[in-house]
């Protein structure tokens, strides 16, 4: 009998009660942090003071403001649920993708050369655009014409003309004729622009046009009609080019040039210069 009572007693004083999870730490800590996590995500997300409101544009004049808002608006809009008819989202500014906004904005608009894009808290976009200038006017072999700037991309088919841009060309067929594309290197424009601006400068004269006849040979027709041909390798040395022009225009064929059919400006030793009494026999 002794014994079967100290066995239940024994079993009473195993079974403990209990513990409060009220009094646990861990619980206390869990729900604090998950009362911090909500508020944080509310003000990242939701808080109106954080939603992207105002958009403030600068430097753009062929691109209207609203068509620029427009695209940014649609772009800074993220979607956090999208179920059937249960839409969530968000422009808070904190989540804006700046890299994301100015690669829509250049694609949907050529002719925008660059876009800076900050953020000013708690809800401003602030927008510096500089436009593409055009320095030719380029036109593929299906007489389509475009504008084209330094860079050597088209961005605007020809609606006016321009009597002050020259005209530039290839020799052989372009597949690629899209508006924002590269047509040309930039270091193909870049000399094109350095000779215009030697002529110009020193003799008065204007390039009319620049015909890209394959990737090592340039031709540039003057308004005076006649052409200058240039060796465009990577090795070539165009500054010895540019030299030699300069010294044959101002000496010796500073008078002729009324007669003048081409000057080759191709090899490294010497000009060849040819008349239209010679070359168009």
């Amino acid at each position: 009998m002794s014994y079967r009572r100290k066995k239940i007693k024994s079993k009473i004083h195993k079974i403990k009660p209990k513990k409060n999870i009220l009094r646990c730490l861990w619980f206390w800590l869990t729900l604090l942090f998950t009362i911090i996590f909500i508020i944080l995500f509310y003000f990242l997300f939701f808080y109106q003071g954080f939603q992207v409101e105002n958009i403030l544009i600068s430097g753009n004049q062929k691109v209207s403001n609203q068509e620029l808002e427009n695209v940014i608006t649609k772009n800074s809009t993220i979607k956090l649920i999208s179920l059937g008819a249960i839409e969530v989202s968000t422009r808070s500014i904190f989540l804006i993708n700046i890299k994301h906004i100015n690669e829509e904005v250049i694609k949907e608009f050529p002719i925008i050369e660059k876009l800076q894009i900050k953020k000013k808290f708690p809800k401003t976009l602030i927008l510096e655009v500089i436009e593409r200038d055009p320095v030719g006017i380029y036109c593929s072999n299906n007489n389509e014409c475009f504008l084209i700037d330094k860079n050597g991309v088209i961005f605007e088919p020809l609606t006016i003309n321009f009597d002050n841009l020259f005209i530039i060309k290839k020799a052989t067929i372009d597949e690629n004729t899209y508006i924002g594309n590269n047509i040309f290197p930039k270091n193909i424009i870049e000399i094109i622009l350095k000779i215009q601006s030697v002529l110009k400068e020193k003799f008065q004269i204007n390039i009319k046009e620049a015909l890209l006849v394959s990737p090592i040979r340039l031709d540039i027709k003057t308004n005076e009609n006649w052409k200058i041909f240039l060796n465009i390798e990577n090795d070539s040395d165009i500054n010895l080019q540019v030299a030699k022009l300069i010294l044959l225009l101002s000496n010796e064929i500073d008078n002729k040039r009324s007669n003048l059919h081409y000057i080759d400006l191709r090899y490294k030793d010497r000009a060849i210069i040819c008349d239209n009494d010679i070359c168009k026999k």
